[in-house]
């Protein structure tokens, strides 16, 4: 298993999580804050915990994924990013969450290509 990835969740005063970003070991980095990153939060953690009982947001430091857990996390930062409306957001990223390691790799190589991420969104919120 590489770790490939790495996670970190900030959180507001009032403790709900507010941002999230994800960087690879190339330094590209991907940001999702506000509403769209508390709307995430639930399927994100979903991930992390199918994943292994000791991968979580709960934790206050950065989290190192392997690469299936940051293709996965990554796609749903980058599909929700343009989309408006909570209900549209949370569906993308459930439907995401919910994917095998082989569906988030097949669609996380197509959102290199023009229309893959657009693809996506329509596949879970049409």
């Amino acid at each position: 298993m590489t770790l490939s990835y790495r996670l970190v969740a900030s959180r507001d005063t009032d403790g709900c999580i507010n941002r999230f970003e994800v960087s690879d070991v190339e330094g590209r980095l991907v940001i999702l804050h506000g509403w769209r990153a508390e709307a995430v939060a639930d399927p994100v953690q979903a991930i992390l915990t199918r994943a292994s009982k000791s991968l979580s947001l709960a934790l206050d430091r950065p989290l190192q994924l392997d690469e299936h857990l940051g293709v996965q996390v990554l796609l749903i930062l980058r599909a929700v990013k343009p989309l408006a409306g909570y209900q549209r957001v949370r569906k993308l990223a459930t439907g995401v969450a919910r994917m095998s390691e082989e569906e988030a790799t097949y669609w996380h190589a197509h959102a290199a290509h023009k229309g893959g991420l657009p693809a996506l969104r329509r596949l879970f919120t049409p």
